[in-house]
This record gives structure tokens, C-alpha cells and sequence, in this order.
């Protein structure tokens, strides 16, 4: 009888330990499945039109690159950066970025806050007549809290900045001062160079700024001074917007040092909670690999980082300022090689 057992026990042994190899390999072939279904790109690489209507040019027909998106290469992806002041009701902060991994560059075009937006205007009025949008015109900084959905108001920052750049917007994210501080402790902090002493207080705004000048690694909080900084610029708000790009260059740089894919979406997944983005943490996956073997040294070029080009104008005693469309029309075509497509 005891061998019967014995048998029997062997026997449940043999079947379990079966079982929980069939899982194991079951789970590392629908994970394998995932990675590559991930992954896998089909859709055209999107060019940038060097006139008004934003199209999309259709990626080549040259056979090596169409064998490339049929392995999974990913195309080129541009947003716009939306930063809200402490009310949570300016965006204070407006940015176009491109990542392109085939040239292995990051290009960012700044739009400055104080921007007049005319929604009277050929280019604006159409986003006025699909929105809700309070005023006929306003600053760019102000577009926010004069739509009434607060989610259409991401899509007119969105649809702006698209008309001013000229190029279209495939995605936006935006975030508040919170979540800033809050992305840059995730990643340790950031190393900036600090130009000059920078000391201001602001009792109504609860705004304390305190900066010692040079190379230091700055906190959230610390971070957050930096970006709020603007009175103390010789050129204004204009090296408010520099100190913008060095701080977005310095925080994409802390993040590309990580070599490790399943860092990096960790890491990622867990800033998704501090910002608010249509680009998913499934579109995420697919760059990962192209983010790690990116060359941070390279990736920053010179030049890649433009703001767009104003000159000051009063209208009813407030000053704005205005885009200056010859100069903006030279340095973004430089910027994204406009008049080589």
C-alpha cells in the first residue's frame, strides 16, 4: 500500500512541476508576443511642411528605409509642452519638442508667454469657432483659462502652437508646478548651471526665490525657483525661456544616462502619474529601445533649441508681444530643414 501512495504522490509531483513549466513558458511567449506587437510600427514617418497646412509627407520610397518600419522603426514624434503656473490657470510655459531617432536629435521651439494670440486672425479663428473661447484675443499664457473645457484647452494650446510652428503636433503633456518638482526628485535632480545669484520674494504669489550662482544639482523645489526666475534677465523673459530649455535639456539628459530599458520604463511609468498626456505608456514602449542607445553628447546640438522670434507692441495699454513671421519662417526652416523636403 505504501508504494501505491508513494507512486501516486510521485505521480502529483510530476504533474504540478509539469503544470508550472507549461505557465513559465506560456507567459514568457505571450510577453514575447507583447514586446514585438509593442514595437512594431507600420504607420509613415511624419516630415514637416514648410507651408500652413501642415500635411504629412509620406515617407520615401527608398526600399532599405520601407524594410526598416517593416522591422518596427519608429518615426520621428513632436508635442507640445504645457507648463501651468502655481494657479494652475496661465501656462506659463510652452513648448514644441521633436524627438527624431533616426538623426539621434531632440529639437525644442520655445513660444514665449506674453505672445499675442489674436483669435480674429485667418490662422486662430477657426480653433475660436470650435471652442469655447472667451475673448477675441488675449496672451498666449492667458489661452487656458479663457477656454471654459478645460480639456479643449489643451487642444487650442495645442492647435496655437501647431499654426505658429508650422509643423503638426502628434501629442501634448502637460504639467503644473507640483508635478514638475515631482518628476525632477524621481530622477535624483538635475544639474544645472546656475548663471548668476538669484534671490526674489513675492508674499502674494507665496513665491521665495534663493539660488547661489554656478554648476549645482538641484531638487524639485530648487528647480522650481529656477524656471519662476525672470525678473533679474537682462533680456526679460527671454532668458527666462533659455533657462526653460537648459532646464528640460538638463532633466532629459539625468534620464538618457540610464542605459537600462526596464529602468527607463519604470521610471516612466511612474512619472505618468505627475503629468497628464494622449502619449501612452504602450507608445512609450516602442522608444525605449532608441532611448538607450541614444548619444547624450550628440543629442543636445547646437542650435536645436529656438524660441520664436517677438518684437513688443501696446494694444489698449497692455504690451504683447508680436511674432515676427519673417525671422520665425527663417529659423524654423533652419531648425527642421524645411526647404530641403
Amino acid at each position: 500500500m505504501g508504494s501505491i501512495f508513494e507512486n501516486r504522490n510521485h505521480i502529483k509531483i510530476i504533474l504540478i512541476m509539469g503544470l508550472m513549466f507549461m505557465i513559465i513558458v506560456s507567459t514568457l511567449i505571450i510577453s514575447n508576443m507583447i514586446v514585438k506587437w509593442a514595437t512594431k510600427s507600420d504607420y509613415e514617418i511624419n516630415f514637416p511642411g514648410g507651408d500652413s497646412s501642415n500635411n504629412l509627407i509620406a515617407a520615401t520610397d527608398n526600399s532599405k528605409e520601407e524594410k526598416q518600419e517593416d522591422e518596427g522603426e519608429v518615426k520621428k514624434i513632436t508635442a507640445v509642452i504645457i507648463g501651468l503656473d502655481k494657479s494652475k490657470n496661465l501656462s506659463d510655459v510652452v513648448m514644441v519638442v521633436q524627438f527624431n531617432p533616426k538623426e539621434n536629435s531632440l529639437k525644442c521651439v520655445s513660444i514665449p508667454r506674453d505672445l499675442y494670440i489674436d483669435f480674429s486672425d485667418y490662422k486662430f479663428s477657426s480653433i475660436r469657432g470650435s471652442y469655447q473661447v472667451n475673448v477675441s484675443y488675449c496672451k498666449l499664457t492667458e489661452v487656458y483659462q479663457n477656454v471654459t473645457d478645460k480639456e479643449d484647452a489643451v487642444k487650442v494650446i495645442q492647435e496655437i502652437a501647431e499654426k505658429i510652428v508650422g509643423i503638426p503636433i502628434d501629442y501634448y503633456v502637460k504639467v503644473d508646478l507640483d508635478g514638475f518638482k515631482a518628476i525632477v526628485d524621481l530622477v535624483g535632480g538635475i544639474e544645472v548651471e546656475v548663471p548668476k545669484r538669484m534671490v526674489y520674494h513675492d508674499q502674494s504669489q507665496g513665491l521665495h526665490i534663493s539660488l547661489e550662482s554656478g554648476l549645482q544639482t538641484l531638487d524639485g523645489e530648487k528647480a522650481e525657483q529656477l524656471v519662476r526666475y525672470r525678473s533679474g534677465y537682462v533680456d526679460g523673459d527671454l532668458g527666462r525661456i533659455k533657462m526653460q530649455q537648459e532646464v528640460l535639456k538638463a532633466l532629459c539628459k539625468k534620464v538618457l544616462e540610464i542605459r537600462n530599458p526596464i529602468e527607463i520604463f519604470s521610471l516612466v511609468k511612474e512619472g505618468y502619474q505627475y503629468i497628464e498626456t494622449d502619449f501612452s505608456l504602450l507608445d512609450c514602449m516602442k522608444y525605449i529601445e532608441y532611448i538607450t542607445g541614444l548619444n547624450v553628447s550628440t543629442i543636445f546640438q547646437e542650435g536645436n533649441m529656438v524660441t520664436i522670434p517677438t518684437y513688443g507692441e501696446k494694444i489698449n495699454g497692455l504690451w504683447y508681444e508680436m511674432q515676427d513671421k519673417d525671422k520665425t519662417r527663417e529659423i524654423l526652416e533652419e531648425l527642421f530643414n524645411q526647404k530641403d523636403q
